[in-house]
């Protein structure tokens, strides 16, 4: 595989990470979720709630593009295999 190869990997793989992650912060009902949180949780100040909600965004948008990309490379894989 050439450099050029891997490089186009890596940004399309990045970009599809930045597309999650937009969608989710537009369509993650954070409103919902906060309500759901505090009565769980019990009061949570805006600021702890900003990092919570920003971890579970990031590292979700993180796990799905992960998903994303194996499921891709393991069809593309068992396409060339066949």
């Amino acid at each position: 595989m050439k450099a050029i190869h891997i490089a186009l990997l890596w940004a399309t793989s990045f970009a599809a990470y930045a597309v999650i992650l937009i969608l989710m912060y537009a369509f993650v009902p954070q409103g919902k979720l906060f309500a759901f949180y505090s009565d769980f949780a019990g009061p949570v100040p805006g600021a702890e709630w900003d990092n919570i909600i920003s971890n579970v965004i990031i590292f979700g948008s993180a796990a799905i593009t992960f998903l994303l990309v194996w499921v891709v490379a393991y069809f593309a894989l068992k396409s060339r295999s066949s």
